[in-house]
């Protein structure tokens, strides 16, 4: 695709445009089946080889759903969970609350519930919603002007073959292998030594701050070709290491005898986020 960088910038001074608040569609599948090829020791194996796996893919899609956390999914969702993410109104959350920051802590924290009573599907459910979340804070088509290519390339004038989705990825061997590289480079030096829960769930709000980092790499979404898929790759292997990360915490946390508490407030201060 020819560099279209330019003529993007210009209309995105002068026009307004109605922006989406969805972001990869198939991308994020791409992402979950990169992540689960990641997970370290035995829980690691137990979702490649078992259930928990495939509902993990599954859930890559998730927190797009309008759906209750209740309407078909009841058996991943714990009592604890629910109740820490209703609102005083006592309505229930739907699948997109996942978006937020806390709600991540929390998944964190019900990730480790689920490991703790070896509830493997649950915790394949929870972490697929972690995923598609993290995903999303960084995803190429939350940028402003990335989604003003896409979701206006005629008013712009532009093709409509542009390549917008992490799922470009799976599009070759080649692709693969980049994704592959640089997703395993993200996950080199992740520790699993010393996890203190509020540094933990500090990097869950942290993801909020993290998109603008992105953001630089616009214009190589926009020059397409290799420029691109290296973009992709990039923003692929953000999710996939902070779900290690998330994963990681949460079987720490699982061999303690209940969740470990942390300072909302303290969490918000820290990141520069506020609920």
């Amino acid at each position: 695709m020819r560099t279209i960088y330019g003529t993007i910038l210009t209309a995105a001074l002068v026009a307004f445009a109605s922006m989406s608040a969805l972001a990869w569609g198939h991308g994020h599948l791409t992402v979950a089946r990169e992540t689960l090829k990641h997970l370290p020791g035995e829980w690691g194996d137990r979702l490649r080889d078992g259930e928990g796996g495939k509902v993990f893919l599954s859930a890559s899609h998730a927190p797009d759903d309008q759906k209750t956390l209740l309407a078909d999914r009841a058996e991943y969702v714990d009592k604890t969970l629910l109740a820490r993410l209703t609102p005083p109104n006592g309505k229930t959350p739907v699948m997109y609350r996942f978006h937020a920051a806390d709600a991540r802590c929390e998944l964190i924290f019900a990730m480790s519930r689920a490991m703790r009573s070896g509830n493997e599907k649950a915790l394949g459910f929870l972490m697929g919603c972690f995923n598609h979340s993290v995903a999303d804070t960084v995803a190429a088509n939350h940028s402003p002007l990335i989604q003003l290519a896409i979701y206006n390339w005629k008013v712009l004038g532009l093709s409509d073959d542009m390549e917008d989705d992490c799922a470009m990825l799976d599009k070759s061997p080649e692709r693969k292998a980049v994704l592959s590289r640089v997703a395993t480079a993200a996950c080199a030096n992740i520790s699993s030594k010393n996890l203190v829960p509020q540094a933990v769930f500090d990097a869950a709000y942290a993801d909020q701050l993290a998109g603008p980092d992105f953001y630089c790499l616009d214009r190589d979404f926009c020059a397409g070709g290799d420029a691109a898929v290296n973009a992709f790759a990039q923003e692929a292997a953000y999710a996939v290491r902070r779900t290690v990360e998330a994963f990681l915490a949460a079987e720490s946390f699982s061999r303690l005898p209940e969740d470990p508490v942390f300072d909302k407030a303290l969490t918000s201060n820290a990141t520069g986020t506020w609920r």
